[in-house]
């Protein structure tokens, strides 16, 4: 069960144009075309470091299975944005990280990084 409510999937889902926000590919192709069973919300600051369950502080990832070894533990943004950002010691993987979380619209990228960010503050 994801800490993020309904409401808050939905929007953030519509945000990002249905796009993985780390590498872009559309979830629902994914979700039809690929051994991809569901995808995942991620805090983009995670509550053990003070981060909130709100719509700013949520992207979706793709939770994508390698084709040869058929093992999604590794392979999916969701398990790169932990091991990118060592989120399990703490350190966060940065909203800079997900450069597809408002699909291809940049400078709406870049504000949210600034909300993002002094919302840490």
């Amino acid at each position: 069960m994801s800490a993020f409510s309904e409401e808050i999937m939905r929007k953030v889902y519509v945000r990002q144009k249905g796009r993985c926000a780390l590498c872009g590919r559309s979830l629902d192709w994914l979700l039809k075309n690929t051994a991809m069973h569901s995808f995942q919300y991620h805090h983009v600051m995670p509550r053990m470091t003070g981060g909130k369950d709100a719509e700013d502080n949520c992207v979706v990832l793709c939770t994508d299975i390698d084709p040869v070894k058929g093992d999604s533990s590794k392979d999916g943004c969701h398990y790169r944005a932990h091991a990118d950002g060592k989120y399990r010691s703490g350190v966060v993987a940065g909203p800079e990280m997900f450069a597809f979380s408002h699909g291809h619209e940049y400078a709406r990228h870049e504000l949210w990084i600034r909300r993002v960010r002094q919302a840490a503050l």
